[in-house]
């Protein structure tokens, strides 16, 4: 019998965990689910399909590590054809459930390892949100949307860890950090309560029990490097062989639930922490022609 490697083995955990949060998934990640990060993510597709220059009249948007819906919601509202894609078969479902009924949604299991499932130049755009830090080859991945985006496509990679964030922990981002947990304190223990409520009840017997799965992130999490970063000079590496940039910035990451959240607009001009980044695929012309500036780490001071 063949002897998993250990990733395989991150990938089967994180399937595993990922299944049994499907209902509470939204409810622990404040950071996403919130009426100012999720404005600023309508507000960015919409651009980026704008930017498309596949001849397909209605375009066909992979979500890769869809979840539970967070960027096919906002896609299909805006007219787009949507094939979710993830690794947890019970997320896939319950994204059947709400979305098979428009007419333009479907969906496909992911390996964690490749898109072998799909054809070479078959998608009009990869979406990926908060993801890629949890794949072990991430940088195989973004190779298969190379390979799996039409030119003209766009390859979008949003929500991800921006150098400033990882490189040096500024004093403005620590200020911003200490002001949330002092004024809203209580819930984020009550998230912390839920997340070890999921860790002991789910996964920490299966950990103890089962010596392949001792050492995994508890709640099924591949975090390729332990601050969450991904190296993002060796994606735009690959990506910028093929295709160029059109759009990339970095922003801070609203985590209040209020309509106007007011620790957020006191400090989204003093800092940043994620990285948003849209590439159009252009193999026609053949490789990148310029490297605009904005791909230079810009922390605030």
């Amino acid at each position: 019998m063949k002897q998993q490697s250990r990733a395989e083995r991150q990938v089967l955990h994180n399937r595993d965990v990922h299944d049994s949060v499907v209902s509470s998934y939204e409810d622990i990640h404040t950071e996403i689910f919130n009426p100012t990060e999720q404005t600023r993510t309508a507000g960015i597709f919409e651009e980026a399909i704008l930017m498309l220059r596949t001849e397909s009249e209605i375009p066909l948007i992979l979500d890769f590590g869809a979840g539970t819906g967070n960027l096919t919601k906002h896609l299909l509202k805006l007219g787009a054809r949507v094939l979710a894609a993830d690794v947890s078969p019970k997320s896939l479902a319950s994204l059947k459930v709400a979305f098979d009924g428009t007419g333009k949604f479907d969906t496909t299991g992911l390996n964690g390892v490749d898109l072998s499932n799909l054809k070479d130049n078959s998608v009009d755009m990869v979406a990926t949100y908060s993801v890629l830090h949890h794949v072990p080859d991430y940088l195989g991945i973004v190779r298969e949307f190379v390979r799996v985006v039409k030119s003209g496509g766009v390859i979008y990679i949003d929500h991800e860890s921006a150098p400033c964030a990882w490189l040096e922990d500024s004093d403005d981002f620590k200020a911003y950090r200490k002001e949330l947990q002092s004024v809203y304190g209580q819930p984020f223990m009550g998230r912390l309560v839920r997340k070890l409520w999921l860790i002991f009840s789910y996964n920490a017997w299966r950990r103890l029990v089962n010596r392949k799965l001792r050492g995994l992130n508890g709640e099924g999490d591949i975090h390729v490097f332990p601050d969450d970063h991904i190296e993002w000079d060796l994606i735009e590496k690959i990506l910028l062989e093929n295709c160029e940039l059109i759009k990339c910035m970095d922003y801070l990451v609203c985590r209040e639930l209020e309509p106007v959240p007011p620790l957020y607009e006191k400090h989204k001009g003093k800092c940043t922490d994620m990285r948003f980044a849209g590439l159009e695929g252009d193999r026609l012309r053949g490789g990148m022609a310029y490297l605009t500036s904005c791909l230079e780490i810009s922390c605030y001071e």
